[in-house]
């Protein structure tokens, strides 16, 4: 099947025509619709589910349409701390929609978290990072596994990152309560690697940086400065202040990747529901442990997040590129970008960014309502 989209691409000044031919863009010519903007699908690298299902234990499909009809055509499945056997069962519910490109991939964040800033995930199921258990998990996933969120400072943590560098599976640092020295010690080890670092939903699941403490926070900020890390942010007005992302955006520029944080509870408004095994209360669009805990992931889409970092002042170029091409070099993933051979993942919007058309693998989906940033606190 061939047939066309045009619009004017984020960052350009002139439209464009984009052919689609089965799933790949086959030719960009100059000329088309000067009336509509033209992104490409967003790539969200940390997402937990959506529509009342969580990745790992509900249905992969409901969960990922729901993103994928917001404008996330690329989604990897995140799965919160568990048992060794719970985190198996789970991925292996997961393989087969690795392998039919109904999520791009597995991101494990946790087991092996620090218990003081384990936020949202079971301290019953926290553990000290175990090689042998990593590689368990890796083979399980048959390919699919492409991160993992690790506290470095806890013992075992040093042979755990080499299995995943040996394996290719992005090494993420999080929820941890590492120093700054300890984490530049795990920058510092990982030059030897092809791939960089990562560090999971910046400021969160860490201590607060202080000016005679900078924490990890700061030494992961640093990083994403000078090219060695890539630092991921939850922009949805409520993880972080506005001016906490306009900053990151200024100093680590091209290495910050937006991401939803999405739970299962996306989409459903206000009420309770499970992550994993804990109560999470949704109020307002804050959702957070039952009783008044830790806040717990976020009920936005990774569309709203970029909407909502252009209300705080972020560049849309910049915006679109930390939700697309930053976060798919990343990973490696074949998505993210409008070009010729690329994957014909395509948003098609209004100047105001709402999504009138979205392209997957070369198929139109019909479009869900987005939230305006004013609705988000």
């Amino acid at each position: 099947m061939t047939c066309t989209v045009s619009g004017t691409p984020i960052g350009a000044d002139t439209p464009v025509t984009i052919t689609i031919q089965d799933d790949r863009i086959v030719e960009i010519t100059d000329g088309g619709d000067p009336s509509l903007r033209l992104a490409p699908g967003l790539v969200d690298t940390h997402c937990h589910g959506g529509g009342g299902h969580e990745f790992g234990i509900g249905d992969t499909a409901i969960a990922a349409g729901l993103h994928h009809r917001s404008g996330t055509t690329t989604v990897i499945a995140s799965l919160v701390t568990a048992t060794a056997n719970d985190l198996s069962d789970r991925i292996t519910h997961l393989v087969p929609s690795v392998a039919d490109q109904t999520i791009g991939g597995i991101h494990l964040e946790g087991p092996f978290l620090s218990s003081h800033h384990c936020g949202a995930q079971d301290p019953a199921a926290l553990a000290d990072p175990s090689a042998d258990l990593t590689r368990r998990w890796i083979d399980e996933g048959q390919g699919g596994i492409k991160m993992m969120t690790i506290a470095p400072e806890l013992p075992g943590a040093g042979p755990t990152i080499a299995v995943l560098n040996d394996h290719e599976v992005r090494v993420a640092l999080g929820h941890t309560a590492a120093s700054a020295d300890q984490v530049n010690a795990a920058i510092a080890a990982q030059r030897a690697q092809p791939t960089s670092l990562i560090a999971t939903h910046l400021f969160n699941g860490m201590a607060p940086p202080h000016h005679r403490s900078p924490g990890a926070a700061l030494a992961c900020l640093a990083a994403g400065a000078s090219d060695e890390m890539y630092v991921e942010i939850i922009a949805d007005g409520i993880h972080l202040a506005d001016a906490t992302i306009t900053a990151t955006f200024a100093i680590a520029g091209d290495r910050v990747t937006l991401i939803s944080d999405a739970t299962p509870a996306t989409g459903l408004g206000d009420g309770r529901f499970l992550l994993g095994r804990l109560e999470v209360e949704v109020e307002g669009r804050v959702s957070r442990l039952a009783g008044g805990g830790s806040i717990a992931g976020s009920v936005s889409t990774l569309f709203d997040t970029v909407r909502y970092a252009i209300s705080a002042g972020v560049r849309p170029e910049q915006a679109f590129a930390a939700a697309t091409t930053v976060p798919a070099r990343s990973l490696g993933l074949d998505a993210g970008t409008l070009a010729v051979g690329s994957l014909a993942d395509i948003l098609v919007m209004t100047p105001d960014y709402d999504l009138v058309e979205v392209w997957r693998h070369g198929q139109q989906l019909d479009p869900l309502p987005h939230l305006s940033p004013k609705e988000i606190p």
